[in-house]
């Protein structure tokens, strides 16, 4: 959560709500599940929608739930 650009986001989501946050794909927000849950609900929690360039659906709650595990384990494996 040590990232400036990302904490300014996230701080600036209430004031701005923004209709749709895009991100490239899932683990670009983030590589711990418990970090990934709290920004995608501060999103969420902002009105906006949070939609992949590349990756998955959000609609796909097992699909998210799963490549969240893969981005915490990809990042414990480096």
């Amino acid at each position: 959560m040590n990232r400036p650009k990302l904490n300014l986001m996230l701080q600036e989501l209430p004031t701005l709500q923004p209709e749709y946050v895009i991100t490239w794909k899932n683990d670009k927000l983030g590589h711990n599940r418990g970090d990934l849950l709290k920004i995608k609900a501060a999103i969420r929690n902002a009105g906006a929608r949070l939609e992949y360039v590349e990756g998955i659906e959000p609609e796909s709650i097992l699909l998210e739930g799963f490549t969240d595990a893969f981005a915490e384990y990809y990042s414990l494996q480096l």
